[in-house]
């Protein structure tokens, strides 16, 4: 029977927190939403689990992953993952877990949804069919359920643990989601004059929404053409009224609370600008000043980029050696037995599966660098007002991905493939540089040489390492 210190237990967050502001973030960027809210969020507490995962956790890759929890699999309800973790029950063998995109079920706008943390460590790429039915290799954690059929750049992977202290719960979130107002989200307003066209500009003056004919009737004459008319998206349409006083017009942003205010705010609340009070910028020369820095590069994320990108390069340069080592010994045991030949596939196949893992590892890392970038264009095309509230969200996460202590830079797959006594293909131990050339070793009474298969014809053809089988 679980004690008190065993069991899970949840305690309700308070809103406006950093934390929540943080989490709600993420959550926008996997449902690629800049409307989505979170309605209420629970912390999740287990010392035994968070101490088993801590231990297993250590020097060793981990991930958020996002749970829908009408998705809940294997007899774990909701109330049980909070008391108790995770469990694999039969006839279940492992648990799936997403990394990246969320997808809410479809008909309703609130949502219920875990936020846990996976270790994947050293991940082993497979195919979906054969997680259940086979051990993951030493020195990995982790199956990467990998399908060289789905396309696309959607920042989605798949993950399948079959040790449930592999998994710590940290989240149970509320939150609303709706497409429909996503969608409006990002429709400009109509032309406050004509009624029917789509508004292309907005005058201050006038405090009116034009489209493109309005505007030119509206300021024909010498001093009405004076208005200054700023294309939407970059005037006040984008920052609407003040959530305290819904009756007021949005005029300042507070640096300390990083929340768009009005005029009241600024004169009744602690947003007066003030000794001892928070600081207040123009809203609009607060956004101005967000998109110049969202348009400078940063040199830590450009750098981690080519080192991620040059390992790739690496990685399929070590690649084609190996493809290439195996072609040597193919070409020399087609002599002998076609046995040896097979044995030789295996090999190979094990070799370019475990450089495929490391590839796909660092591909989800620059389709997580990507992702983030473009979730900030988005927000800024379609609401910039978000952009404003969450820039600095977006930094912090910017500066999470900069400093990532688990960038595998060794390639630890050797050209030490050889030919040894009955003609059976083997590592070679003691071979590390692919300068050194594979020796023949015929024994004598040898089977008859038989017309040789096509070695590079094989299953594990995967893309885009798979490429170099061909």
């Amino acid at each position: 029977m679980l004690t008190n210190e065993q069991t899970g237990a949840k305690t309700l967050t308070k809103n406006n927190t950093q934390e929540i502001l943080e989490l709600e973030y993420d959550l926008r960027i996997s449902l690629n939403s800049s409307t989505a809210r979170i309605l209420s969020c629970y912390t999740l507490s287990n010392p035994s689990l968070a101490s088993q995962f801590s231990k297993y956790s250590n020097e060793c890759l981990s991930l958020p992953s996002w749970v829908d929890t009408s998705e809940l699999v294997g007899g774990n309800t909701e109330e049980d993952v909070i008391r108790r973790g995770f469990q694999i029950n039969p006839p279940l063998r492992g648990l799936k877990f997403k990394v990246g995109r969320l997808n809410p079920a479809k008909g309703q706008k609130v949502h219920k949804a875990l936020l846990c943390q996976i270790i994947v460590g050293r991940s082993y790429p497979i195919e979906k069919a054969l997680v259940d039915d086979t051990e993951i290799p030493d020195g990995y954690k982790s199956f990467y359920i990998h399908d060289e059929n789905k396309k696309g750049s959607t920042y989605e992977h798949e993950y399948y643990i079959k040790n449930p202290s592999f998994v710590l719960p940290r989240y149970l979130i509320q939150y609303e989601y709706d497409p429909e107002m996503e969608q409006n989200a990002l429709q400009k307003p109509k032309c406050d004059n004509c009624e029917t066209e789509t508004a292309v500009c907005y005058c201050d003056a006038d405090k009116a929404y034009l489209c493109k004919k309005c505007d030119g009737l509206v300021h024909s004459t010498r001093i009405a053409g004076m208005h200054v008319r700023k294309p939407i998206g970059e005037g006040m349409d984008v920052f609407g009224t003040c959530k305290h006083h819904p009756e007021r017009q949005i005029e300042y942003f507070c640096t300390q609370c990083h929340e768009p205010v009005c005029i009241d705010c600024s004169v009744l609340s602690s947003h007066t600008p003030k000794e001892g009070k928070h600081t207040l910028v123009r809203v609009d020369v607060y956004l101005q000043s967000v998109i110049e820095e969202t348009q400078k590069p940063n040199p830590n994320m450009h750098n981690r980029t080519n080192m991620i990108q040059e390992q790739i390069h690496n990685i399929h340069s070590r690649a084609e050696a190996v493809v290439n080592m195996g072609k040597e010994i193919v070409s020399q045991i087609d002599q002998i037995c076609q046995k040896a030949k097979d044995e030789c596939n295996k090999i190979i196949e094990k070799k370019i599966t475990i450089l495929l893992g490391d590839e796909i590892e660092l591909n989800r890392q620059l389709g997580e660098i990507s992702r983030l970038e473009e979730f900030l264009k988005y927000q800024q095309a379609g609401n910039a007002m978000q952009c404003v509230y969450t820039w600095h969200l977006h930094q912090s996460l910017r500066e999470q991905l900069s400093d990532f202590k688990f960038f595998k830079s060794d390639i630890d797959v050797q050209l030490d493939a050889k030919i040894n006594g009955s003609i059976h293909v083997e590592l070679d131990k003691k071979k590390v540089s692919p300068t050194k050339t594979v020796s023949v070793v015929q024994t004598p009474n040898v089977s008859p040489v038989r017309q040789p298969t096509n070695y590079f014809n094989q299953s594990f053809q995967y893309a885009p390492l798979g490429v170099l089988l061909n």
